[in-house]
């Protein structure tokens, strides 16, 4: 006989077969019940390996034995020549019936119903809309706030970098931390077609992310999976579950995705915790919490020197604290510089050194056309990146361009539709532009998105002002400052909200205590002009340039500085600025 036929004799083939049934079975079944278990990754491999070496063992099992009445038998102790009293075959082939069966209807199930999750309504070609909720502190430490939300950041920011996924931003995603809502009724809030919740655990040098995939509208259950890292690959997880992510939805990710997918260079794991507090830190908006983010970023730097992430986080930092008068501008110019440098000799094709590049340009340097095409560069590699769309937006305003400025506001409005600060993006922009109603709306529904935030009083007390509505323009004033414990910005808002409504007396008492505390010389020019102290304001303008006080950039378009124009000082001053037409070309 020959080999095949005594394959077929000793029903090796049907043993075969009857076990790959059994097989892709029970693959199935782990990978439908993995996600809702959150079994780790290595569950799944390892059944795969487990069960191709067990197809070995059975094969050979077969050729060796056969199953008979009296049990397991030796073949070769068998009397073929008599009737067959084996149960092999049967067995074999009742097992390839019944498996193949439940195959057959599985496949069934997920063409006509999708339950394995692993296809979707989602074809290559067309954006799909996602929100990732806020992660969950498995520990419910509540130190390890600032290291969960950092990784609910940077997976936001990952997801981001494949065009075809249209990612909701943090601002707007946190909002629903602690909502009552269901998962459909976020995914209506945001228009969005797919809900990513997850959880992450953080132990020494380890971390785990859990993420589970679900289709909004339906609160359909389509994928999860954990992946499990040391701190040090905690970029390429980043990337493993952006990936993953847009598998599932399928997506096209493209080429140029998977370059800006994140570096899989390895990082200090103790810098980029410190780099994850910095972030969360410097994201307060408040005088010590800002300086203390800075610290550690500074201090994350030089223990990973290499990382382009955080020599940019640095230099955008600077470029925050410097704008909020937290510390002079003048002090982290050089600083800023340098750290936005290297971050892109460290990586030229990252769009956060790009955008850092663009903020230290723009806003400490008053370098225009090195702002624009750093923006410009950014947004090429990173069309999605929040921080370039926004500061880009608010450039262009400032410059005049505000064709150009709105459709990168209403984009950014669009990624993070809860984002006080994308909204008072587009609320400027109109306000510059003169179109004080639609500005006035727009700073209103900011201030409905945060009533905390003082700059969001402060802001809608430009419109309010234009539009001659003092008492309103005076209330608000006073809450910002109220909110902000008497910040220099908030107070100079009251001042020049009161010499416009005509009770001048209390601006000057303002006006004179500023000047005694040191105030940015942009905040005192604002008030000059809104006393009609026209000369006091130009020269205090011209001390605010020397010193690169960042709303200086304001002085172009904004109409508190009207009664200045046609000045020959202050044009000139405008001109050194540097608001050359050309630089948008």
């Amino acid at each position: 006989m020959s080999f095949l036929g005594e394959l077929k004799r000793r029903n090796v083939f049907r043993v075969g077969v009857a076990y790959l049934a059994v097989a892709w079975v029970v693959l199935q079944i782990i990978d439908v019940v993995a996600p809702i278990l959150e079994l780790p990754d290595w569950v799944a491999k390892g059944a795969l390996v487990l069960l191709a070496a067990g197809l070995v063992v059975v094969l050979i099992l077969a050729w060796f034995f056969e199953l008979t009445p009296e049990g397991l038998v030796r073949d070769a102790d068998i009397d073929h020549s008599a009737t067959d009293s084996t149960l092999t075959r049967a067995w074999a082939s009742r097992l390839i019936i019944v498996f193949l069966s439940l195959a057959v209807l599985m496949l069934l199930v997920d063409r006509f119903t999708g339950f394995s999750g692993a296809q979707t309504a989602y074809d290559n070609g067309k954006t799909v809309s996602v929100v990732v909720l806020p992660l969950d502190n498995v520990r419910q430490d509540e130190a390890q706030d600032y290291f969960v939300q950092g990784m609910h950041d940077a997976l936001i920011v990952e997801l981001t970098k494949i065009d075809a996924l249209n990612v909701i931003s943090r601002t707007s995603s946190l909002k629903y931390r602690d909502t009552q809502l269901s998962l459909p009724e976020i995914a209506r809030e945001l228009s969005v077609d797919m809900v990513i919740e997850g959880s992450v655990l953080h132990a020494g040098d380890k971390v785990r992310i859990s993420t589970q995939l679900i289709e909004g509208e339906s609160d359909r259950h389509l994928w999860g999976g954990s992946f499990d890292r040391q701190v040090t690959d905690i970029l390429s997880l980043y990337s493993d579950v952006a990936r993953q992510i847009a598998r599932q939805v399928e997506v096209e990710v493209t080429p140029a995705d998977l370059e800006r997918l994140a570096e899989a260079r390895q990082v200090n794991p103790e810098a980029y915790v410190k780099y994850l507090e910095a972030r969360y830190l410097l994201d307060t908006w408040s005088p010590q919490e800002m300086l203390r983010g800075i610290e550690l970023m500074r201090e994350a730097v030089n223990m990973d020197p290499a990382s382009a992430t955080m020599h940019a986080g640095l230099a955008t930092g600077l470029q925050y604290i410097a704008w909020f008068n937290f510390i002079e501008p003048l002090l982290v110019v050089g600083e800023a510089r340098r750290s936005a440098d290297r971050a892109l000799a460290l990586d030229p094709e990252s769009a956060d050194a790009w955008t850092a590049q663009g903020a230290v340009s723009y806003y400490l340097e008053f370098d225009i056309p090195g702002a624009v095409q750093a923006l410009e560069n950014a947004l090429d590699l990173h069309p999605g990146n929040q921080q370039a769309l926004i500061h880009y937006a608010w450039l262009l305003g400032e410059a005049g361009h505000f064709e150009k400025a709105i459709p990168l506001a209403q984009r950014s409005i669009e990624l993070d539709p809860f984002s006080a600060v994308a909204r008072g993006s587009l609320a400027q922009i109109h306000y510059l532009s003169r179109n004080f109603e639609k500005s006035l709306d727009l700073y209103q529904e900011a201030l409905e998105l945060d009533r905390q935030d003082p700059s969001a009083y402060y802001f809608l007390t430009w419109p309010l002002v234009q539009l001659e509505n003092f008492e309103k323009a005076v209330e608000h004033a006073r809450i910002s400052v109220e909110l902000s414990d008497g910040a220099h910005l908030y107070r100079m808002g009251l001042a020049y909200s009161l010499a416009r409504s005509g009770e001048e007396d209390e601006a000057r008492d303002i006006l004179a205590a500023l000047e005694r505390e040191g105030a940015q010389p942009v905040f005192l020019a604002e008030i000059h002009a809104g006393l009609g102290n026209i000369e006091e304001a130009i020269e205090q303008l011209e001390l605010a340039y020397k010193a690169r006080n960042s709303t200086i950039l304001y002085i172009r378009k904004s109409p508190q500085f009207d009664p200045l124009r046609g000045r020959p000082r202050f044009e000139a001053l405008i001109e050194r600025i540097g608001w050359s037409d050309q630089a948008f070309d």
